[in-house]
């Protein structure tokens, strides 16, 4: 991969991924640590199924913002050949 000279560093951008994830998993950490036990068929439950989807959808949109996808950003060189496997992550 070649990296352009004239693009500055946001190292920023690293920080604000960390912290993030740090949320997230301090979040999650505090659900199981409160010691609410959780129903058997939690996985075939509707309300399950779309709160997933609300964090997923909440998960893109963080992405998208911070690369710049939602407003025009730069293109990956990859963009125009066929899906890989750095298209399915």
């Amino acid at each position: 991969m070649v990296t352009d000279p004239t693009r500055k560093q946001t190292p920023w951008r690293l920080l604000a991924w960390l912290v993030f994830v740090w949320i997230v998993s301090g979040v999650n950490y505090a659900g199981r640590l409160a010691g609410v036990e959780a129903p058997d068929d939690l996985a075939y439950r509707y309300s399950t199924a779309i709160g997933v989807v609300m964090q997923y959808a909440v998960f893109v949109a963080i992405i998208c913002s911070s690369r710049g996808v939602c407003r025009g950003g730069r293109r990956s060189p990859s963009a125009g050949r066929p899906p890989g496997v750095t298209h399915c992550v």
